[in-house]
């Protein structure tokens, strides 16, 4: 709901307080300096983050250090609090300059609108987003203000649902970016954590899953109808980062590292004015959808290519819910692509395939080879309902020896919903080089965020036995204008041992991230980071014996497939995945059917069961 409501444009009307003399903020955009983006001098200049009539400056100051230079002016504050009441909003955002060194101004601004107006919603920077850097802060504190209001009364309203309909457990949870859960009340506080939370369930369900396949380096491939997901885990963790973007809007919270690409079953081919044969970004969505679909579609998409070739069953789309029409997108492909490139048919969908195959490997190695991973250590693990069509052909042209299709690849998502912890992240800036400061001030810096972080989860019901404490720092060598944030291996208080082998292992990231590391370079930290969490009761999956009978039971017929020139058209067997139970073997090509998905077997490839009903495909690669 929260990432429909910002890239739709939908969010609630909210007003911004800023620094007197610091109203730009409002205005200013990063540029782009690498990719395509940069040469787009005709785009018109985004807008700004709120429309400037609804923008007041406040009159106070406060410096780097938290030191107060103009105490603030509450006659002031007020006259332009009741400005922006007068105008109908309610909910205001407040973003006051260094506000997370010394948040004492926030706080009274924010009493001054309540006693004006109790109703209304504010959203401090200095609770939202207490870090550096004022346009990503400013931008993520407006986020929080535009989508409180929808979510509080979504949520208001989803709650008494769920108890009409008979759930009384004490406690309810909804999804966040950072892969961990939040209540309800938590949400209808601070909304910003929810966008973006669909694909992070799908990657913990997914590093579940690989572990107890016992794999735990794995790439999670969620490739759904208008886009495909994907996210590496490194021995069990899901990489993260501290900011991203939902369409034009920064937002600067914890989120996973998730690289989203427009690469689905939807996404349609077509040739450009140049001839230049192309895939994506365009998606035919749900209406029309593929040309196959029978809905007045008359573009080709990835799914109707993969139909073309022989892979998807035109009978059995959605267990037989949805009928193929496979003349349609035969139809659509020659029109449009095969006759004005010169090919014949099953070339062209074959082409379809490889294009958007090619995309998506960009974009697997983006948060691998990019970031310094071998995509041989790893399992490629495929879900969504075209992820295991096309995942033994991606891992195959990566190196990848594996891929891993769990037993309800189009339900892996909602999976990682009840796999998922309650998490809170917290984080504050404190600017400073790292031998200059003593361990007194960074164990307080810690033990300030311990102290509001147990308080939170004891105010959602949480006692502090429940809660599990994770510590890190965001550090970079002087002068640089970035930093990583180092895990530390001791929860605090620290020495200074403790220190040194902090900044030991930041030179260590950051020579794998960057190939190179200055270990004699003085070292600034940037913020303190806590990260709560409350366990929560997980699924048992069950362990299955080995099958009684052979795999060849499972066959339910056979039909031609095309595989490329190499192995061209073959009859191939088609299995019924709930027939083939653990312990079973199936040697390529293959292609086994289940009501939410279809998984590919390419030439050369072998796959088996394992004893939890995933699938395991070896490539013959890495």
């Amino acid at each position: 709901m929260g990432t429909n409501a910002l890239l739709e444009g939908k969010g609630a009307p909210c007003g911004l307080l800023l620094t007197e003399g610091f109203r730009a903020i409002n205005d200013v955009v990063e540029e782009e300096r690498f990719g395509p983006e940069v040469y787009k001098i005709y785009d018109p200049s985004p807008q700004p983050a709120v429309p400037p009539r609804l923008v007041r400056e406040i009159r106070e100051r406060v410096d780097f250090q938290g030191n107060i230079l103009t105490p603030l002016d509450l006659a002031q504050a007020e006259k332009a609090i009741s400005e922006l009441l007068g105008k109908g909003l309610k909910s205001i955002a407040v973003c006051l300059l260094f506000s997370f060194m010394n948040p004492g101004h926030e706080k009274a601004v924010r009493d001054i609108i309540r006693r004006l107006d109790p109703e209304c919603s504010v959203s401090l920077s200095c609770e939202i987003i207490p870090r550096i850097r004022e346009q990503p802060r400013m931008s993520t504190t407006v986020v929080n203000a535009k989508l409180t209001p929808l979510m509080a009364t979504y949520l208001q309203h989803l709650g008494a649902s769920l108890s009409q309909a008979g759930v009384d457990t004490n406690q309810v949870f909804i999804m966040q970016c950072n892969g961990g859960m939040a209540t309800f009340k938590a949400a209808s506080e601070r909304a910003v954590p929810t966008v973006l939370s669909g694909p992070a369930a799908g990657v913990v369900a997914g590093a579940t899953l690989a572990i107890q396949a016992g794999f735990a380096n794995s790439i999670t491939f969620d490739m759904g109808g208008t886009s495909c997901d994907m996210a590496l885990v490194e021995e069990g963790r899901a990489l993260e980062v501290t900011r991203g973007k939902i369409g034009p809007w920064d937002g600067a919270i914890p989120m996973l590292d998730v690289n989203t690409i427009s690469a689905g079953g939807g996404t349609v081919a077509w040739v450009d004015k140049a001839g230049i044969f192309r895939v994506g970004p365009r998606s035919a969505g749900a209406d029309p959808g593929p040309a196959c679909y029978g809905k007045g579609g008359t573009d080709p998409t990835v799914t109707d290519a993969n139909l073309v070739l022989g892979f998807l069953n035109p009978d059995y789309f959605l267990g037989g819910e949805i009928p193929l029409y496979k003349d349609q997108a035969e139809q659509a492909v020659r029109e449009k692509i095969a006759q004005p490139l010169g090919l014949d048919l099953l070339h062209a969908a074959d082409g379809v395939i490889r294009i958007v195959n090619v995309n998506m490997e960009q974009g697997m190695k983006a948060i691998s080879t990019e970031r310094g991973f071998d995509p041989r250590d790893f399992v490629l693990l495929a879900f969504g309902g075209a992820g295991p069509v096309h995942a033994g052909r991606l891992a195959a042209d990566l190196g990848i020896p594996r891929v891993l299709v769990p037993p309800s690849p189009g339900l892996t998502s909602a999976l990682g919903l009840l796999l998922s912890d309650v998490r809170h992240d917290y984080v504050r800036s404190r600017l400073g080089v790292l031998s200059s400061l003593d361990e007194t001030e960074i164990n307080q810096g810690f033990a300030d965020l311990r102290e509001r972080a147990l308080a939170e989860m004891r105010a959602e019901g949480f006692s502090p036995d429940e809660v599990v404490l994770e510590f890190s720092v965001d550090m970079r060598y002087s002068g640089q204008g970035y930093e990583l944030t180092v895990a530390l291996t001791r929860t605090p208080p620290l020495a200074r041992e403790d220190i040194q082998a902090t900044r030991a292992r930041f030179d260590e990231q950051h020579g794998r991230l960057f190939g190179h590391k200055a270990e004699t370079e003085p070292v600034e930290l940037v913020s303190f980071r806590l990260v709560s969490r409350v366990p929560t009761t997980k699924p048992r999956f069950a362990r299955h014996r080995k099958g009684k009978t052979e795999a060849s039971a499972a066959i339910k017929g056979h039909r031609q497939a095309y595989f490329g020139e190499s192995a061209g058209t073959v009859q191939c067997p088609i299995y019924q995945r709930d027939r083939l139970a653990t312990g079973h073997t199936v040697s390529g090509p293959a292609i086994i059917e289940q009501m939410d998905s279809t998984t590919v077997v390419y030439p050369g490839q072998s796959a088996y069961v394992d004893a939890y009903s995933n699938i395991i495909i070896n490539t013959g690669e890495g």
